[in-house]
């Protein structure tokens, strides 16, 4: 095997998908407050439409939530004094522009808690599996957004596409990022960094620092709705990650 070939043998490619699925577990429909059809409303401008098609590389490791945004957002953060990054249970019980889906109910909340560490918790292990075998690991959180939803708490130029990442850069250089942009826009698409949407989600250990995050690069694709996906390759962007170890 040629020297690059092994390098490139030791790189894992996970794509993390949070906000896909459109499963609603039924306990929670039950108690819904609002009719069916306002449901599906709200759920369809809310879910990542598509977001399994951004990065579609042969080899890559595809991570998803099993359960619908509108019922239980794995990826809300809140940071405490130390400014570590941490989940809060964040089982919805409005929707994004206010109106009421449930009333308040513990039992559904311990269900809310409980799918939230499980997910983290299959997160990670996949993460500290491909480490422990010596892999080096890009992670894409991979989104796709309207702007009718990013506009309940964003201002706009909405743009096609928006990287997240950290802003010390502790999961990717300055220069990917511009590689990056450069190569997006070389395909016609307006980028925005960390707008509407901000920063990448790891899991908390590597956050941290405990888990030999030198050998992770991350980066959030988050592509707007009105982008046809069919259109465009986004492969690349791993190409560009892959020549930062």
């Amino acid at each position: 095997m040629k020297k690059r070939e092994k390098e490139r043998s030791h790189i894992a490619v996970l794509v993390v998908i949070p906000h896909q699925s459109a499963y609603t577990p039924r306990y929670f429909r039950r108690r819904l407050l609002i009719s069916k059809d306002a449901f599906r409303k709200y759920h369809e401008l809310t879910y990542d439409k598509d977001a399994d098609r951004i990065i579609t590389i042969k080899g890559r490791i595809v991570f998803k939530a099993w359960l619908s945004r509108i019922y239980c957002d794995v990826e809300r953060y809140n940071y405490n004094e130390l400014r570590e990054k941490s989940h809060r249970p964040a089982l919805n019980r409005h929707a994004y522009d206010g109106t009421e889906l449930i009333k308040y109910d513990p039992v559904l909340q311990r269900k809310g808690i409980r799918y939230i560490f499980d997910y983290n918790n299959r997160f990670s292990k996949i993460v500290q599996k491909l480490i422990r075998k010596g892999k080096k690991i890009i992670l894409i959180n991979c989104h796709t957004y309207t702007t009718t939803y990013a506009s309940h708490k964003h201002q706009p130029p909405y743009p096609d596409v928006c990287l997240g990442y950290e802003t010390d850069y502790r999961f990717v250089t300055p220069q990917a990022i511009k590689e990056i942009e450069d190569y997006l826009v070389s395909l016609g698409l307006n980028v925005g960094h960390n707008h509407p949407y901000y920063g990448v989600s790891v899991p908390n250990e590597i956050y941290l620092n405990t888990f030999y995050d030198n050998n992770i690069r991350a980066i959030m694709l988050e592509i707007n709705r009105n982008v046809n996906l069919l259109n465009y390759d986004f492969n690349p962007v791993i190409d560009i990650l892959k020549r930062t170890f």
